[in-house]
């Protein structure tokens, strides 16, 4: 905090020229704070007038630059012999404030523009896709199916299998059907060549 002596002693900083004695060696303090708010003290014998009314010695009323200040009986005091001491400090936080803003803002856009995001991997193919070699997983989640030429229609595989295997089992039938026959007439073959015989040797012999 920032202090300013006002009275007519030479060692003040605010020196008033009064030489009728209405202002005092050391009359008043005017005291600044960071951000310009002022408080008067009243330090004098003769009184300071605030709007025309009297401060108490020794106490301090926070004022601005709109307010009358009147030193002793006669004397106006000029606002403008007053110099706000942290005018340049605030202009210089608010400047540097201002730059480090734009410097984070410029720091942000930077990396987020640098940033560049990750494409999104290929679901996997499914294993019989990897063994086979060919065809194309399609990417899209909701349409994983086989390309047109690895389709097969649900049921092939198990009638192919059945037709197969009745047809081993309608071949089996029939060879077995033919060495029936086959043994058959073999049989009645055999029998007839017995009986053949059986007559031949139950004919008289004729000398």
């Amino acid at each position: 905090m920032k202090k300013i002596t006002v009275g007519r002693g030479n060692d003040c900083d605010i020196v008033i020229p009064d030489e009728r004695d209405n202002v005092s060696r050391h009359h008043m303090v005017i005291s600044f704070n960071l951000l310009g708010k002022m408080t008067i003290s009243d330090t004098s014998s003769n009184g300071t007038f605030i709007n025309e009314r009297r401060m108490l010695k020794g106490t301090s009323i926070p004022v601005t630059r709109n307010d009358k200040i009147r030193l002793g009986d006669r004397w106006n005091f000029d606002w403008n012999l007053v110099k706000d001491p942290y005018v340049t400090m605030r202009k210089t936080i608010i400047a540097a404030s201002s730059l480090l803003v734009v410097v984070i803002i410029a720091a942000v856009w930077l990396m987020s523009a640098g940033q560049t995001p990750a494409p999104e991997a290929a679901p996997a193919a499914p294993k019989e896709y990897v063994e086979q070699g060919k065809g194309e997983w399609n990417k899209d989640s909701t349409n994983k199916v086989a390309p047109t030429e690895m389709s097969i229609p649900i049921g092939t595989k198990a009638a192919t299998g059945d037709n197969d295997a009745s047809t081993r089992r309608r071949s089996s039938r029939k060879q077995s059907a033919g060495k029936a026959v086959k043994a058959k007439g073999n049989a009645g073959q055999t029998k007839a060549s017995a009986n053949v015989n059986a007559r031949t040797d139950n004919m008289p012999v004729i000398n």
